[in-house]
């Protein structure tokens, strides 16, 4: 019975001192629960960042039919899946994130801290792939485009095939791959024309596609308006990448000291 009452004793005393010294301490008080609102703001933020990645990853997905045919689609489904299922899991780490901020739950807190950490390690893997993609970009386009267009274009069955070069030439405004002669190759084009009505400036004009030299078709190849194109885009989602990456660095040393504390408050 002694036994217990000194254990009360000390228990009272050891709180009265916690409570004392976080009083004496108001400055360091403060900061600490300005951190864990900066970590609740900074989730809310990051949740939104999942739910626009998820987004895009889905639009992706869902209007790709062209540009699949065109440029390999296990390149670009796997990017669309990949930022799917990115965009999915930021969702659930955030939400988990912000519980864990507001009860300063140490479990939560170190769950999330190893989360942001590997996400940005993989992102930073993803990042150096990409840049060495970056660097082989033309070679895959040479590969991938022009057979396409010299091997199925005018194919049958390959009904996606002609509807994604035609697009494709209409919109850049542009005639074959390097230069509108380049359809002399395209196994499959059997027409009298020497180039598809897509090629064509005003495609209501009679015979504007009869020949390469015509001032009525488009003379720029359509190889350097998509590479200039997707190195554009390249260049935005890289840009995008690398806030989003410096705002992780700023979660994870925010995140890192709710953990010290929650750490130190469960010791205690």
């Amino acid at each position: 019975m002694l036994g217990l009452n000194v254990f009360h004793i000390v228990k009272e005393h050891h709180e009265a001192k916690r409570y004392h010294s976080f009083i004496e301490n108001p400055e360091m008080a403060s900061k600490l629960s300005c951190v864990k609102y900066v970590v609740v703001i900074f989730n809310f933020i990051f949740l939104l960042c999942g739910m626009l990645v998820a987004a895009m990853g889905a639009y992706t997905i869902a209007n790709s039919d062209d540009l699949t045919v065109l440029i390999g689609d296990n390149l670009l489904m796997r990017g669309a899946y990949l930022l799917l299922g990115a965009g999915g899991a930021v969702i659930l780490v955030s939400t988990a994130g912000c519980f864990g901020a507001l009860t300063e739950n140490k479990c939560l807190l170190v769950l999330y801290f190893s989360v942001l950490v590997t996400t940005f390690i993989v992102e930073a893997a993803a990042g150096i792939l990409g840049f060495l993609f970056y660097g082989q970009l033309e070679t895959y386009l040479e590969t991938h485009v022009k057979e396409t267009i010299n091997t199925k274009y005018g194919r049958k069955g390959y009904n996606l095939v002609n509807l994604a070069v035609d697009k494709l030439q209409m919109e850049f405004q542009c005639c074959g791959f390097h230069l509108p002669e380049d359809w002399k190759n395209a196994t499959y084009y059997n027409s009298s024309a020497a180039v598809p009505v897509s090629c064509c400036v005003d495609m209501t004009e009679s015979g504007c596609n009869s020949a390469f030299n015509s001032t009525t078709i488009y003379q720029q190849g359509c190889f350097s308006k998509l590479l200039v194109w997707i190195q554009e885009n390249v260049n935005l989602v890289g840009g995008i990448g690398i806030g989003v990456a410096l705002f992780q660095l700023l979660g994870i040393s925010f995140t890192f000291c709710l953990c010290l504390r929650a750490g130190k408050e469960s010791r205690s």
